[in-house]
């Protein structure tokens, strides 16, 4: 009953009227995130080997990965979103604008160029770049309260008048 709990207040924040500051962000890790970020202790052991190498029991590292990777899904922390970086509300409300529609045949085929690059590493090195992308999400974590700040309410505003 104690575990079920926490579970209560992911209805709590999904269920609330949001005012337009608050319709970008995301309200806790995303579930296909978390689960992601479940994976990470796993995917450790494929590329460096068991965690008694350096002196930890590996079930403690699970246990740990579990208890931060729920407490951040069932936060209210505010995390980073692409949609963040579309400037006005007219701009992001629109339904056929999108934040990553290119602009130019030249940034298309830079993007297609980057996705096959980037599955083709993958495909070479799927385990190191799986630990790699896992890596720079949960440092990118922190970021997400900043890049709030800054970018949906005025606070940055306020210090040039």
């Amino acid at each position: 009953m104690v575990l079920c709990l926490p579970c209560q207040y992911i209805p709590s924040y999904n269920s609330d009227i949001r005012t337009q500051n608050h319709a970008y962000p995301i309200a806790g890790v995303p579930a296909p995130a978390g689960a992601y970020l479940m994976l990470m202790p796993l995917v450790y052991t494929f590329v460096f080997g068991p965690y008694e190498r350096i002196g930890v029991h590996q079930n403690t590292v699970v246990m740990f990965a579990f208890l931060a990777v729920g407490c951040l899904m069932i936060s209210s922390l505010r995390m980073f979103s692409s949609k963040m970086l579309i400037k006005g509300p007219i701009k992001a409300r629109d339904p056929h604008t999108s934040h990553l529609r290119s602009r130019s045949v030249w940034t298309f085929l830079l993007k297609v160029i980057a996705v096959v690059g980037a599955v083709y590493v993958f495909v070479e090195y799927p385990w190191i770049v799986s630990l790699a992308i896992g890596l720079i999400y949960a440092l990118s974590l922190p970021l997400g309260p900043v890049a709030y700040r800054y970018f949906l309410t005025d606070t940055h505003l306020n210090k040039t008048q």
